[in-house]
């Protein structure tokens, strides 16, 4: 019974993973499904054909060591995760800094679309505040990611005057370092701007990186796309507490 288990839930991973092997998605991380894929088949081969016992038990005892301990460290990352899932930031903030995601020539990615009409429903209910859009260009985008983010947030309604392009970064760690230049991290009261699953690092970075009144403003996701986001954040949030960027 529990082969079948393995094999059927090896079945579901690689079926995910195929699903996410669009090139338009952007990011390589939907590989990990095909590897949770390839070790859940390996081990409900070994269940079916019993051959646990063959394995020194060594390696047994490492591995299941090694498993424990990651399972415990992405069960703290997602509990600390979701603890920022539905942030609310108050009225009339000074900035906005909108975190940039892939974009197409047509566009932004669904997931940048998220970020900037949450920014936009608070520009144009709170306007004296102005926002930076922060991202640079990937090698398979159109053009750096803020060019595009000020057009759509333009095409919304919202003042060309009150947009600042940081246009160079590369990372949710640049997109923060690089658009202290354009407020004041230290007295301006500020609202980081991305999708739920990355609402706590993006505002455990900005305060790493001196941000003193930091907020945070949530755009939603598809809920298809959940697993896989969730777990890529899982993964960056303790890679970045191993780099000490948080």
């Amino acid at each position: 019974m529990l082969s079948i288990v393995l094999y059927g839930l090896a079945i579901l991973c690689l079926l995910y993973a195929l699903f996410l092997s669009d090139p338009e998605i952007g990011s390589p991380f939907f590989i990990i499904w095909y590897v949770f894929a390839a070790c859940l088949l390996a081990c409900g081969y070994c269940t079916s054909h019993q051959l646990w016992d063959t394995i020194p038990l060594f390696v047994r005892t490492g591995a299941a060591v090694i498993l424990a301990v990651l399972v415990v460290m992405l069960l703290i990352a997602a509990v600390t995760i979701l603890s920022a899932f539905h942030r609310t930031p108050p009225d009339d903030l000074d900035v906005l800094i909108i975190l940039g995601a892939l974009v197409y020539s047509y566009g932004p990615s669904r997931v940048l679309q998220y970020r900037l009409d949450a920014a936009a429903d608070y520009l144009q209910k709170n306007p004296r505040t102005r926002c930076i859009v922060s991202g640079g260009q990937g090698s398979n985008e159109p053009c750096p990611e803020a060019e595009m983010m000020k057009k759509y947030l333009i095409a919304k309604g919202i003042g060309p005057e009150r947009i600042r392009e940081e246009n160079r970064s590369t990372s949710t760690v640049e997109n923060i370092r690089f658009s202290r230049e354009y407020c004041d991290p230290e007295n301006d009261r500020v609202a980081i701007v991305t999708n739920e699953f990355h609402l706590w690092r993006g505002m455990a970075l900005a305060r790493k990186a001196g941000f003193r009144h930091v907020f945070g403003l949530a755009g939603r996701s598809k809920a298809v796309y959940m697993p896989n986001n969730f777990l890529r954040e899982c993964c960056a949030l303790i890679k970045d507490y191993i780099f000490r960027n948080i």
